[in-house]
């Protein structure tokens, strides 16, 4: 059997994976899913949509994947095992399974690993990507390696000064006007920095088979970036460096979950998918103080902001 290789797009939430994935997913190797952690509920309900505006039962995609899968998978047995083992709520569960050896945890894992094969023999691509960006479930995936399933981590990091931005400004799914985080720029701090210090955490290993990328980097570099990914995958990633260099209008793929984006018929890479901060000078503190060292790390400084340049970050 030949070995299957998966790709995890792990990080915090809204690090831009929804774009980098549909980017991703134009490469006529790769089959990208998006945020399937909602599967198979509540995203494989009869009136949930694809992002090509189909409802899972009838898009041409999803609704054979999701009959084999049920074939011989049962889906209360496997909404328990997200619901035991996949939220962060449940590490010390997880890792507690996991030390003790216990068949439970192990059965979940080799459940999701056949999920993607199936994918994998449904769209005839030899890579299947997802941006779940959970690193628990990230860490799940761990658990089935074997000789024919290879797991690559993917740790896609956006500065914490954006993701604040996009929390406080537009939530996911929302339009203008409606109601924003109800979390204070500490707290959203906090969150940014356990989630991608989590990420580090459990999906490090091996180390070859893990990848930090910074989002501004792939909107505004693409092609050195695209290569990068090409390399840890072993992939040429020609086909889709000529669409984003030529400015190629990209379309969506069959994506579940994930923001706004995705409804969108095409998507073309500029720099608009790259979101600047709050001017509040408090905020600007805030996550100085408690995330400057993560900032650092992943080589984010303070800037200033230049006179009549409103998009400048701060």
């Amino acid at each position: 059997m030949p070995r299957q290789k998966f790709l995890y797009v792990v990080g915090a939430s809204r690090c831009g994976s929804t774009v980098f994935e549909i980017v991703l997913g134009s490469h006529p190797k790769i089959q990208a899913t998006g945020e399937f952690h909602t599967t198979p509920f509540p995203e494989w309900l009869p009136n949930a949509v694809c992002a090509c505006g189909q409802t899972f039962n009838l898009c041409p995609f999803w609704s054979p994947i999701r009959e084999r899968y049920r074939e011989f998978t049962d889906f209360d047995r496997t909404r328990k095992g997200q619901l035991q083992f996949e939220d962060y709520r449940c590490l010390p569960r997880t890792l507690l399974h996991r030390s003790l050896s216990t068949q439970e945890i192990h059965k979940h894992a080799r459940g999701m690993a056949d999920l993607v094969r199936i994918i994998a023999e449904r769209s005839g691509k030899e890579i299947v990507s997802e941006s779940s960006k959970n690193p628990v479930r990230g860490y799940l995936y761990g658990l089935a390696r074997s000789p024919d399933f290879d797991v690559y981590y993917l740790h896609l990091v956006r500065d914490g000064r954006g993701y604040i931005h996009s929390e406080t400004v537009l939530p996911d799914g929302s339009r203008p006007g409606e109601e924003k985080s109800p979390l204070p720029p500490w707290a959203l701090t906090l969150r940014w920095v356990a989630s991608n210090f989590l990420a580090m955490l459990l999906c490090s290993r091996p180390r070859d088979r893990y990848l930090r990328i910074r989002y501004e980097d792939f909107v505004e570099h693409p092609v050195e970036t695209l290569e990068r990914v090409g390399r840890f995958v072993g992939l040429d990633m020609t086909p889709v460096i000529e669409k984003v260099r030529e400015g190629r209008p990209i379309p969506v793929a069959h994506l579940i979950g994930g923001n706004r984006v995705r409804f969108n018929p095409t998507v073309t890479l500029d720099s608009r998918f790259v979101n600047h901060a709050s001017d509040s000078r408090n905020d600007r503190w805030s996550y100085w103080a408690l995330g400057g060292w993560m900032a650092f790390l992943y080589g984010y400084l303070p800037r200033r902001r230049r006179s009549g340049d409103p998009s400048s970050p701060g």
